[in-house]
């Protein structure tokens, strides 16, 4: 393995980004995209998951001091 930074590598092109080559890819994208909107899902449900879990939790512990 060489720590010359003259030293050529096979995949060189992959951290070496060309703006002019990349072009192509990085036009026409879409802020919102369904892995997004996933993501934004599940996190919500977890955060609900999780407010419900403590709502019952101190709901139990008032309604077993009343009783």
């Amino acid at each position: 393995m060489p720590l010359d930074i003259s030293a050529r590598e096979p995949d060189d092109f992959l951290h070496n980004p060309d703006p002019l080559r990349d072009r192509k890819n990085d036009r026409g994208g879409h802020i919102f995209t369904a892995r997004g909107i996933a993501n934004l899902g599940c996190l919500f449900v977890l955060a609900g998951g999780i407010l419900m879990l403590l709502c019952v939790h101190f709901l139990s512990m008032i309604l077993s001091d009343l009783c």
